[in-house]
């Protein structure tokens, strides 16, 4: 359960890629959404609209609003007025508020940054409840169950670069030669 209210940091990164998705052409988009899946985004909107540009680049389109839009209405993803008006407005501010698609990949970084700390609490909770009730084997379980995890933090490694998750090595201080020390005479 995701608890970020609407206007925070992670909210907006998930705008602001999406919104460079929208302004991307066809190449640029399929670049930005590699390795993206719906479920990255905590936003249940954002993740319908991901799913939307998906669909439409499955298609050989670019995901621009208004064939996003085509997409969800002529597939029954948006049925009734108060959806299409949502996602009619929806749509508008993404694209209209919208850094550029240049920033795309540093807000798909932000995306599966917060994707992968949502997994990681996920998988913490689930394994602190078999500690805490289970037996040795539903514990042993639990810490097999890293598979969406692990994936997950590759992806958000592609994007953000190798040493994002590695944990920097750890710097030493040299010894202090002993011919340095002060001899009490």
């Amino acid at each position: 359960m995701d608890t970020n209210p609407v206007g925070s940091p992670v909210f907006e990164a998930e705008n602001q890629f999406l919104g460079s998705v929208l302004w991307s052409d066809l190449a640029g988009a399929r670049t930005l959404m590699a390795g993206m899946r719906p479920d990255d985004f905590a936003r249940p909107m954002a993740a319908h609209i991901a799913r939307l540009a998906m669909q439409v680049m499955a298609q050989g389109q670019a995901p621009g609003p208004a064939l996003l839009f085509d997409q969800a209405t002529q597939t029954g993803q948006a049925r009734g007025e108060h959806r299409i008006t949502w996602l009619t407005r929806e749509l508008a501010d993404l694209y209209g508020h919208a850094a550029g698609a240049v920033f795309g990949p540093r807000f798909k970084t932000s995306v599966l940054d917060a994707a992968y700390r949502r997994a990681a609490t996920r998988y913490a909770h689930r394994l602190a409840e078999a500690a805490a009730t289970g037996d040795a084997a539903a514990i042993a379980a639990r810490l097999d169950e890293r598979g969406d995890l692990d994936a997950l933090a590759e992806r958000y490694r592609a994007a953000a670069g190798p040493e994002v998750l590695d944990p920097p090595e750890i710097v030493r201080p040299a010894p202090i030669p002993t011919s340095t020390r002060r001899s009490a005479a």
